[in-house]
């Protein structure tokens, strides 16, 4: 289906650029120590963005336009992490990443959307097939 491609393609865009961030981040002058802050940073961001996230995907807009919103953050992220010319660049996209990275989150909701919520199994099934 066409949220099973978005998964896939989301996965493969993680698979593209958080293995080579690391050589990116040292060909611009990063120590190690800077590169762990940097992890912190993303992981503070990700923390509050999963939150916002999920409050505007319950509340607000609903999970399709948050899953949107989370392909268009990690899109924006990843396009910022390609064009980098300053650990500072770096650090922004990360940020960004960070708040809008929640798409696996996202499309688990998206998928139980069709399931009704007593069929139990048939929410197991749905997840399962994600």
């Amino acid at each position: 289906t066409v949220l099973n491609l978005a998964v896939f393609i989301d996965a493969l865009g993680v698979a593209f650029v958080v293995p080579n961030l690391i050589f990116i981040f040292s060909a611009f002058g990063g120590s190690p120590q800077s590169y762990g802050l940097l992890s912190a940073v993303y992981s503070s961001a990700q923390l509050c963005g999963g939150l916002l996230l999920g409050f505007l995907g319950d509340r607000r807009l609903g999970h399709k336009r948050a899953l949107l919103i989370s392909f268009a953050g990690t899109s924006i992220a990843y396009l910022l992490v390609a064009c980098s010319g300053s650990i500072r660049l770096l650090v922004v996209s990360r940020v960004i990443v960070g708040l809008s990275k929640h798409t696996m989150t996202s499309a688990n909701a998206v998928c139980l959307l069709s399931v009704k919520r007593s069929d139990s199994a048939g929410r197991a099934q749905a997840l399962a097939r994600l």
